[in-house]
């Protein structure tokens, strides 16, 4: 689930008023309804009204049009009071929406601490991918703080698992000029040289984002620049 507009309530009855749910049985269309007043209570942080609505047997997994989830819209408010209710009415923690995004995702996309600490002890796959093969770690690597990390890592996170194109957490850590991060990654076993398909690795992601100190790091933890010794080869294999 990527950022929604607060008026996606209004969207999904647009939807329902396009697809002639008019005509749907009444009954079908009350529990829409109440699905659609769900995520609106959960958005808006509406505590006693998600509770309420739960009470009255609102199925806690109800999907909207991206296939969200209320847990994922919990985790996308930051919210970790609803995110507990939630879980504690049976919400399926690893869902995921129409692009494989899971809670846990949202969650560390969003640097939510205690979020992430939540969605793990209910057992929350940390080595799930979305549909571009990002784990939770890749995502965290890029945007969230060192705890986040750290708590992925304790958790038993793939270190090195790698998306689509190659990229590791620690080759998203050095691009996006995250040094502690790197430094945490590093520590907990990383491979430091690990490559994308391009050929590109940490090392090199650093230095084409000008992020000087974090090439230093890496070098000094023992990181080759595979760039510089292929051209001395091509440079003494010319004709």
């Amino acid at each position: 689930m990527k950022i929604r507009s607060e008026n996606c309530i209004v969207f999904v009855l647009c939807l329902c008023l396009v697809a002639g749910c008019q005509s749907k049985p009444e009954n079908q269309a009350v529990a829409e309804q109440s699905g659609n007043t769900l995520f609106e209570a959960v958005w808006n942080g509406d505590q006693q009204r998600v509770l309420s609505l739960l009470g009255k047997g609102i199925d806690v997994n109800v999907r909207d049009p991206y296939q969200a989830t209320p847990l994922m819209y919990s985790a996308h408010r930051r919210n970790e009071a609803i995110m507990r209710l939630l879980l504690e009415h049976q919400a399926n923690v690893n869902a995921s929406d129409n692009r494989q995004t899971t809670a846990l995702m949202e969650a560390v996309l969003k640097d939510c601490l205690g979020c992430v600490n939540l969605l793990l002890e209910h057992h929350a796959d940390i080595q799930a991918q979305d549909m571009n093969q990002n784990t939770a770690l890749i995502f965290a690597a890029g945007v969230a703080g060192p705890d986040v990390i750290t708590r992925l890592l304790e958790s038993e996170a793939e270190i090195n698992a790698s998306n689509h194109i190659g990229m590791t957490a620690l080759m998203q850590a050095a691009r996006n000029g995250k040094a502690e991060i790197v430094r945490r990654l590093v520590l907990h076993g990383a491979n430091i040289n690990q490559r994308k398909q391009d050929g590109a690795t940490a090392l090199s992601l650093a230095k084409d984002h000008k992020h000087a100190a974090i090439g230093n790091l890496l070098e000094t933890f023992g990181a080759i620049d595979f760039r510089e010794q292929e051209k001395v080869i091509t440079f003494w294999t010319l004709p």
